[in-house]
């Protein structure tokens, strides 16, 4: 009795993806469709979850909160987890330092020509972190971009954004017994040491 060669059915074609301009995101957040709730952002057009903070990353954003407060104070605006608008995203970075007051954006989140210093914290997403996260700074012309990164101990400081290629120009690693240095908007204004970062 011959039998038969069932051939599987092919896989159906993934089905188009709805992308949202900046402008349609905050028509979904002023209709209540995305709260403050809602741990999510804007990642070219897509609306994506945000991963859950664990405790190394809370206590690494917390130590550099406080030590950017310390060397900047008040003359810049620091923006810790919160919304910058870009051309198809509004990510929330871990840091933003801006220029400005906070008050100066009261009605709108900072864009790449008033962000001074991009800083992601990274335990479980450094490769994200250092690519998709990187080419999305880059292409929108963030001029400088940390990884504090995490599992390696280290802080990767990347500058010279290219627009074209979606990369950075420059990159330097700063390990445990190094010190940041910290030039925002053409002035130097010290450095930070990178064991005061990590947890201990």
């Amino acid at each position: 009795m011959a039998t038969a060669t069932l051939t599987p059915a092919p896989a159906p074609a993934p089905r188009p993806l709805k992308r949202f301009t900046v402008e349609e995101y905050h028509r979904l957040i002023d209709l209540g469709f995305v709260t403050k709730y809602d741990r999510v952002e804007l990642i070219r057009g897509l609306i994506v979850e945000r991963p859950v903070m664990k405790p190394p990353h809370v206590i690494a954003l917390t130590q550099l909160t406080i030590l950017f407060y310390k060397l900047v104070g008040f003359e810049r605006a620091i923006r810790s987890q919160a919304p910058i608008t870009l051309a198809d995203s509004e990510s929330q970075p871990d840091l933003v330092i801006a220029q400005g007051l906070l008050v100066d954006y009261v009605k709108g989140h900072p864009n790449p020509a008033q962000i001074q210093l991009v800083i992601e914290i990274a335990d479980s997403t450094v490769r994200e972190d250092q690519t998709s996260q990187l080419e999305l700074y880059a292409e929108s012309m963030v001029s400088e971009y940390w990884i504090v990164n995490i599992p390696e101990l280290r802080i990767e400081v990347y500058t010279q954004p290219v627009r074209k290629s979606a990369s950075y120009r420059m990159r330097k690693d700063y390990a445990i017994e190094d010190s940041v240095p910290v030039r925002l908007g053409g002035t130097d204004l010290g450095s930070l040491p990178v064991r005061d970062i990590f947890p201990r």
